[in-house]
């Protein structure tokens, strides 16, 4: 779930911590979901590594693996030092049939 508060975007993860599915793979399933849903805009900034680490309880290469597949599959951009940022807004017809969501 997303919410935005204070201009600064939280995403609730909803990590299913005894889920047989790796925690890279669901933290990156979520977030693709919510950029094809429109959630996030094109060139809005997503939440830290870290924040999203403290908020969700999971590792920094948890989140770092799942960020880097999203920014091989086109999704995200990284600005460095700035942090991850949308690349694209899909829609959820064209999303969901080209990406197997």
């Amino acid at each position: 779930m997303l919410m935005k508060k204070d201009n600064e975007i939280t995403l609730d993860l909803k990590i299913n911590h005894s889920s047989t599915v790796p925690l890279n793979q669901q933290v990156k399933k979520i977030v693709k979901k919510e950029i094809l849903k429109g959630r996030y805009q094109k060139g809005e900034r997503l939440p830290s590594i870290k924040k999203l680490c403290r908020e969700n309880l999971v590792s920094a290469i948890t989140i770092e693996k799942a960020y880097r597949e999203l920014l091989k599959e086109g999704f995200i951009t990284r600005k460095k030092g700035d942090g991850y940022f949308v690349l694209e807004k899909c829609d959820n017809n064209r999303g969901a049939l080209s990406y197997n969501i």
